[in-house]
């Protein structure tokens, strides 16, 4: 069975949850959004670190919204791979797996240095732009 209506859902609780208290109007898969998500884990951060189930459920939920974010803005498709879960951006001769899930546990093990905003805004499409 595939997990990509799951996360889906996920996302969906994302914006439902996230979005009033952010002040951002819409909050959609753009940026802004981003990084109020990444100003969450930042002020959260005890919260969600708490336990391997309070990080698995904020990887679960906050990685599926990256990757809704991922897709809306630069394109690509979940794929379901040996290797996990992740967006599959075709460009030209190249295909690049993107695992958001794993960007969102390692900036929640890692902190702030492994920033999402950077990742959307910057990282992404330095990698998409190489053919």
């Amino acid at each position: 069975m595939s997990a990509i209506p799951q996360i889906k859902a996920n996302a969906a609780w994302v914006i439902d949850n996230f979005g009033p208290q952010s002040g951002i109007d819409p909050f959609a898969y753009t940026p802004a959004s981003i990084e109020y998500v990444d100003g969450f884990l930042q002020r959260q951060e005890a919260m969600v670190r708490a336990s391997d189930a309070s990080i698995n459920k904020f990887v679960g939920l906050l990685g599926a919204y990256l990757g809704e974010a991922i897709i809306a803005k630069y394109g690509g498709e979940w794929q379901e791979k040996p290797n996990g879960i992740g967006i599959e951006i075709r460009t030209g001769s190249h295909v690049h797996f993107l695992q958001p899930f794993h960007k969102v546990h390692k900036r929640i093990v890692n902190g702030i240095e492994e920033n999402l905003h950077a990742y959307f805004n910057q990282f992404i499409p330095a990698v998409i732009a190489t053919v």
